[in-house]
């Protein structure tokens, strides 16, 4: 006996069968977990450099050049690309795209261990801040800037990044409010 006659015979039983089907395949929709931004790592890193009154000279001369320097004997980098601007060096590097999750994770590592080689950074420059570009935190995002264009000065520019922070992250679907540059007050 063929399926189809099976099916023509047992008609009770066939139905029976599609209706458990169908209710397990509704309780499998329903249990499975939606992510819409997964956490895939886009084997890139940014370095990010702040030393506040510097110009972009400096910053260039004395912070992205000493960095660019220890990168360079970091293997499985791809593209080392860097902006300095007054205030401010980013260092952005292109890991090679083959690699897997353990190669990335040591070329990364490799990355902090030169960072932490370098030695001739001015004592007022920050540390070098590394970030993994990583698609979750990436996509989508907004970058809100707060300058002194109108001369008012840097407290009162600090207390309005601040207050823009604290509205953002009360923000619903917000996950993350990140600033940076801010000094805090001295006395």
């Amino acid at each position: 006996m063929t399926l189809p006659e099976f099916s023509v015979r047992q008609t009770v039983l066939v139905n029976v069968l599609f209706v458990v089907c169908m209710v397990a395949g509704w309780n499998a929709l329903q249990l499975t977990e939606v992510e819409y931004y997964h956490d895939v790592t886009m084997n890139q890193v940014v370095i990010t450099t702040l030393w506040q009154g510097a110009s972009a000279d400096e910053v260039e001369r004395l912070i992205t050049a000493e960095l660019e320097e220890e990168l360079r004997n970091v293997g499985n980098i791809d593209e080392m690309r860097s902006a300095s601007q007054s205030n401010v060096s980013m260092i952005s590097l292109d890991f090679d795209e083959t690699l897997d999750t353990v190669a990335y994770e040591s070329a990364v590592n490799d990355v902090r261990g030169a960072l932490d080689q370098v030695q001739d950074l001015p004592l007022d420059a920050e540390e070098p801040r590394l970030v993994e570009i990583i698609m979750s935190e990436v996509s989508p995002i907004v970058m809100v800037v707060v300058a002194d264009v109108g001369g008012v000065g840097e407290l009162a520019i600090r207390d309005v990044a601040r207050e823009a922070e604290s509205r953002l992250r009360e923000l619903p679907g917000v996950s993350k409010v990140e600033a940076r540059g801010l000094q805090d007050r001295e006395v």
